[in-house]
């Protein structure tokens, strides 16, 4: 097996994942009644909830619409800096902003399905069949 190729980034190294401080057990299902209990969920909140992740899926598509307007165009700031510092940085910026508000409006739009789905499991009018979540686990890497 070879070894993976060396990140490669620009002089500037690029912000490390924060680590949450949270006790032991953060995260953890706690079902009502201990180990073998059973959760309960209102239908119409996880609905709520999935309307708000919509909400914000569509925000950041709206973002997406407007930064790439500028995709690949380095001479925002005038020939002479196409291929120079401003303009490099700016095609760099622009590039990820596209790509976060892509990636984030797929995640939330998935989130939002999901609760949605969730929700119709709790009702009993679920018309789909597999995981709620999948997709996002997918496009997540897990």
């Amino acid at each position: 097996m070879t070894d993976p190729e060396p990140i490669v980034h620009g002089p500037f190294v690029p912000p490390q994942p924060a680590e949450a401080d949270t006790s032991p057990g953060y995260g953890v299902p706690h079902p009502p009644g201990g180990p073998g209990g059973r959760f309960s969920a209102d239908a119409r909140l996880l609905v709520e909830a999935g309307a708000a992740w919509e909400g914000l899926s569509d925000a950041l598509g709206r973002v997406w619409s407007l930064a790439a307007e500028g995709w690949g165009y380095p001479g925002l700031f005038g020939f002479a800096d196409t291929l120079g510092i401003a303009g490099a940085l700016h095609l760099e910026l622009n590039r990820v902003l596209v790509d976060a508000a892509a990636d984030g409006t797929a995640v939330t739009r998935s989130l939002a399905h999901g609760l949605v789905e969730t929700a119709n499991d709790v009702s009993g009018t679920d018309r789909t069949a597999g995981d709620n979540f999948r997709a996002l686990r997918t496009r997540a890497g897990s």
